[in-house]
């Protein structure tokens, strides 16, 4: 069912309320005429508010926004539920947030991806996996932290085990993820680089130069070695362009 303005006005009424009372309330609408839907012995509510008809409860509660514990005819009796909540806040974060651009390239998600995957191997592999909060958190780079996170989780490379209001909180890498940091097999970067290990000790068998062959030898250890990495960075950046 789409959703419009006037059903977020109305959240928005419901969660204002809850918030001035201090508590979770039980709404009741009654109807004092036909086109009147009136609010009953509820607190926080403005004198100008919206309130919802019963279809729109109805329809609310669809939404999984409310519960309806009693109806009959137009009355309704219902409360807020926690998707409710969290919907109004993703409203609130939507207009409020202020475009700004962000680094999206592949030589920043990279290293908070590793990042990622190290605190969660270091920490024993939970469930749950790794809390970004701190990180989200930071007044400088929260932003694009969060950006980065969307866009990790999007395409595989993380799993999102419990979302907040405002994206992926809880993550733990996934199985491209774990290919790449943990060498797991297999990736289109990972059979790139064996091919060409693969190659490098083809012509390190073949050549007589003793000069060359050294230098071929030094090039094949540092992409079995320090240089692994960078290089299946690299060969991942090409594919993706592909």
């Amino acid at each position: 069912m789409d959703l419009d303005d006037a059903y977020y006005d109305l959240l928005g009424t419901l969660v204002a309320a809850d918030e001035a009372a201090g508590r979770a309330q039980t709404f009741v609408i009654t109807w004092s005429g036909p086109n009147d839907p009136a609010f009953v012995g509820v607190s926080g509510v403005a004198d100008d508010a919206p309130v919802p008809t019963d279809v729109q409860v109805d329809n609310m509660a669809e939404f999984g926004w409310v519960r309806v514990t009693h109806a009959d005819g137009k009355v309704r009796h219902f409360a807020l539920r926690a998707e409710g909540q969290r919907a109004w806040r993703r409203r609130v974060a939507e207009i409020s947030r202020v475009p700004v651009p962000v680094n999206l390239d592949w030589t920043v998600a990279r290293p908070l991806l590793k990042q990622i995957f190290e605190a969660y191997s270091g920490a024993g592999a939970p469930d749950m996996g790794v809390d970004m909060l701190p990180q989200l958190e930071d007044p400088d780079h929260g932003r694009a932290t969060r950006a980065l996170l969307f866009e990790l989780a999007r395409a595989g490379y993380l799993d999102v085990t419990w979302e907040s209001a405002d994206g992926p909180r809880m993550v733990r890498p996934g199985i491209p993820a774990l290919r790449m940091f943990a060498g797991w097999p297999i990736s289109a970067a990972q059979d790139v680089l064996d091919e060409l290990t693969a190659a490098l000790d083809t012509e390190i068998e073949r050549t007589s130069d003793s000069d060359k062959r050294s230098k071929l030898i030094a090039v094949r250890d540092g992409l079995l070695g320090a240089a692994r990495d960078i290089a299946i960075a690299w060969a991942e950046r090409k594919i993706g362009a592909a």
